[in-house]
């Protein structure tokens, strides 16, 4: 779907079709957890899981645990999964649409817009949906490689350091994001040969140079970029909790900004 959304001009009749099958897919997981959220609601009037587990061949109790984790990680995602089916729909029909001189009433740009939000949406609640299955099989007792880090991450925060030093999760988040920035950005001014003494002055430069192959970054989008950097010694070495609007910027900024520096490099490759 990415990859439709960087044509010029747009395949707007290959983009309909992907599209309604994307949503076709998102319906019917929409209806899979209805009723799976029933099926586990019935049984477990009647049945004790942790004898179940017992019970069963370790097979089977492990399907059993990952319909149990995928049921309780996806109750509280089910609305914004329906959600995504509806915007789906409503942005399906605005692609085709024409006035009565047969040209198309929403632009390509827009459509690419609307739709790239949409979809980073959609996989960010894919991926929610997946760390918290990983959280309810750890929880079970059942564990995968895959996530493991991220486990062991909350493990820290909730049993280790959240009384003591004042560690949640708004810290571990915006640790893990300027941390992010600072080695996106060191990276490719490496990769670009882009030399400066301070992270901002590495900024400014990378700006200027993404805007030669015409990724224009705003410049209040950049004064935030530099702004959160200032927050990084503070977070990283100083334990400072962000506010809620300042982790707010960081999560919407910096990985639009991290976007913008990974297509550069790939309009210079």
């Amino acid at each position: 779907m990415f990859k439709l959304l960087r044509k010029e001009p747009l395949n707007r009749d290959v983009l309909t079709e992907v599209l309604a099958y994307l949503r076709s897919d998102v319906k019917a997981l929409v209806e899979f957890i209805e009723s799976l959220e029933k099926y586990v609601d019935k049984i477990g009037v009647e049945v004790d899981y942790q004898q179940m587990f017992k019970q069963l061949p370790p097979a089977l109790a492990v399907i059993l645990a990952i319909l149990l984790a995928f049921s309780e990680s996806a109750r509280s995602l089910k609305y914004g999964f329906e959600q995504h089916v509806s915007n789906l729909k409503y942005i399906g029909a605005k692609i085709p649409r024409q006035d009565p001189f047969g040209n198309y009433v929403y632009p390509d740009s827009n459509i690419k817009e609307v739709l790239y939000n949409e979809l980073s949406s959609l996989l960010e609640h894919l991926r929610t949906l997946e760390i918290r299955m990983e959280r309810e099989l750890y929880r079970m007792g059942y564990t995968t490689v895959k996530r493991v880090p991220l486990i062991s991450v909350v493990d820290l925060i909730t049993f280790h350091v959240s009384d003591w030093l004042g560690l949640d999760e708004k810290w571990v988040c915006a640790a893990t994001y300027l941390a992010a920035l600072e080695v996106s950005v060191n990276n490719v001014c490496s990769e670009l040969g882009i030399k400066a003494g301070t992270f901002k002055d590495r900024l400014d430069k990378l700006v200027q140079h993404m805007s030669k192959y015409g990724i224009e970054v705003s410049r209040i989008e950049k004064d935030i970029v530099s702004r959160l950097y200032d927050y990084r010694n503070k977070v990283l070495h100083g334990g400072y909790i962000p506010t809620d609007e300042e982790l707010g910027y960081i999560i919407n900024v910096v990985p639009k900004f991290i976007q913008d520096v990974k297509e550069c490099r790939r309009k210079r490759a």
